[in-house]
This record gives structure tokens, C-alpha cells and sequence, in this order.
């Protein structure tokens, strides 16, 4: 699947690549954020995230793409080093059919800011039309130079403590996948 191809998916998201590109340019390499995804106004049952673990898990991007983004108008170097990078991210998920309360999160994902955004997209495109609501994606927490934690730009209440919730399922995905099911 060449989900970096798709036209309207790219369109309406670009601007998360082109923060991408700008973390990249500054040499945010191993900045680490904490980003979430959650449904603002009702309850949702959590979706099956299979398809989107699976692509996450084995993308690696195509000629064809970053042709594409580049005509787009994406730095070649970045999106050359875009193919080269296997993904090193951490993505927490409640159990399948778990009925979620509004602002609680679909799934934290924790990675470098580069490979949050560049996610937010196989994210939003697997996600969105399982809910059939608006999603919300943002950044709740960033890492400074020194390695410490401070709340971004979102109001963190319970999100930072989701890892330690027992009705959370793990997704390590970083080229040797460890993948809890």
C-alpha cells in the first residue's frame, strides 16, 4: 500500500509532514514527544487496530512516494532519510470493543516528534473511518534537551500515567517488533 501517495490524505495532513521536515532541519533526531489521539465529544468503542500495527510494523517508503511528497514540496534529503529510518515508536491501545468515555485517549504513541507526525498520517487514514467521529491528534508532553519531561500544549490530566493503566495493550514497534496482542 502507497498510503503516502493518496492525494487527499496527503493534502489534508501535509502540514504534519512538513513539521516533520522542520523537527528534521533542526535536528530533533531523538526528541522524544507524547502524542494522543482521542474522541472529543461521545463514547467509542475501541476499534480493532490490527491493519494499522500491520502497516505500521512494514512500511518502509516507496520511490513512488517520496517522488510524490517531493512534487509536494518535501526536501528530497528528508524524505530520503525517511526510507532509510525503521520506525522506533511505543503505541498504547485499549482492548478492542472497550467503550472509551470522551477524552479518553484512543491510543498514546510515544516517539520522536519526526516520527509522530510522520505516523499521524497511517493513524488518522486507519482510525478515522472506524470511529466515524472526529479525531483529535496532538502532542501532550515533549522531552527537553536534558531528557526531562514537560507538559506541551494540551492539558495532560490522566494521559501520562496510561502506561501504568492494566486495560492497556503495548505495540513496540521499532525494526525488531515486539508486538503484544
Amino acid at each position: 500500500m502507497q498510503l503516502y501517495k493518496e492525494k487527499a490524505l496527503v493534502q489534508a495532513n501535509l502540514g504534519r509532514l512538513i513539521a516533520a521536515q522542520s523537527y528534521w532541519d533542526k535536528g530533533w533526531y531523538h526528541q522524544q514527544a507524547i502524542f494522543h489521539l482521542f474522541v472529543a465529544d461521545k463514547p467509542v468503542s475501541m476499534p480493532d487496530v490490527g491493519a494499522l500495527t500491520a502497516f505500521l510494523k512494514t512500511h518502509r517508503f516507496s520511490a513512488a512516494e517520496v517522488e510524490y511528497l517531493a512534487s509536494q514540496g518535501l526536501a528530497e534529503r528528508f524524505l530520503n532519510a525517511l526510507q532509510r529510518k525503521r520506525l522506533g515508536i511505543t503505541m498504547y491501545v485499549s482492548p478492542k470493543n472497550k467503550l472509551l468515555s470522551p477524552k479518553r485517549p484512543l491510543l498514546i504513541l510515544k516517539s520522536s516528534y519526526i516520527e509522530a507526525q510522520v505516523c499521524s498520517l497511517p493513524i488518522l487514514y486507519f482510525l478515522q473511518p472506524l470511529v466515524s467521529v472526529h479525531l483529535s491528534y496532538d502532542c501532550i508532553a515533549e522531552q527537553d534537551e536534558q531528557g526531562n519531561w514537560r507538559t506541551a500544549h494540551a492539558n495532560p490530566a490522566s494521559i501520562l500515567n496510561f502506561e501504568q493503566q492494566e486495560d492497556v495493550l503495548p505495540f513496540f514497534i521499532d525494526g525488531k517488533i515486539v508486538y503484544h496482542s
